[in-house]
């Protein structure tokens, strides 16, 4: 019963996706500032993916064992839930541009600790603020999204945002990979967390204002 519903819940979205899909050009075209929006997504993703991808290959390397890694994968997972929850609470008083930059700056000082920290219990620990801002950034990026583009090409918009952060991670993780193995140390992390910083200061210049964000759904609401 559960593979079913399943199986039912992936034909939903595969018909919803379908209906509600356009081409990158035309969303390009009719929402312009998606463009540097998922720049930004993809050095995101680029600059985080050390610390998803090789945060726990450090760990080890500094003696956490793998009751230490579960416990930082159930402590992220823990704090990712009931901040996803409240999410909309909380953006509603610091705003989606704001909310996405603060949540990749700390993604940044997080990220930058796992080279300068020797403790493997204090990396672990990390992952609580980890999760904490990883809900935030996604609830965001999904929220700017929808608000940039029109209802008829949401699927379309979320695609790329996706496509643009599943890539960045690939190649970041790749990118990561082949430093962290070239020197075995925790300069990798550092560079990353500096290019996280860099992203969050970016994003509060290239993504629109709160207010742009609201006029841009007012009108997207008004035409259907």
């Amino acid at each position: 019963q559960a593979e079913d519903g399943i199986r039912d819940y992936k034909v939903t979205e595969f018909r919803r996706v379908l209906f509600r899909s356009g081409s990158v050009s035309e969303m390009l075209r009719v929402a312009p500032a998606m463009a540097p929006f998922i720049a930004v997504i993809f050095l995101e993703a680029f600059s985080a993916a050390a610390f998803y991808r090789l945060g726990p290959v450090r760990i080890s390397d500094i003696g956490g064992d793998a009751a230490m890694l579960g416990l930082g994968a159930t402590l992220a997972a823990f704090v990712e839930v009931p901040f996803m929850i409240n999410a909309s609470r909380l953006l509603t008083r610091i705003g989606l541009r704001r909310g996405f930059a603060v949540s990749t700056l700390i993604m940044g000082l997080i990220t930058a600790s796992l080279g300068l920290l020797d403790s493997a219990l204090s990396m672990t620990l990390l992952r609580l603020a980890e999760g904490a801002v990883f809900a935030l950034a996604l609830m965001c990026s999904i929220e700017i999204v929808d608000r940039l583009v029109p209802r008829r090409l949401h699927a379309t918009g979320q695609s790329l945002y996706h496509s643009a952060g599943g890539l960045g991670a690939a190649l970041g993780g790749i990118a990561a990979g082949y430093v962290y193995g070239a020197t075995n140390s925790g300069a990798v992390f550092v560079y990353s967390g500096i290019g996280l910083l860099f992203t969050a200061a970016l994003a509060l210049r290239a993504l629109p204002r709160g207010r742009q964000l609201a006029a841009a759904d007012r009108r997207d609401r008004k035409s259907t």
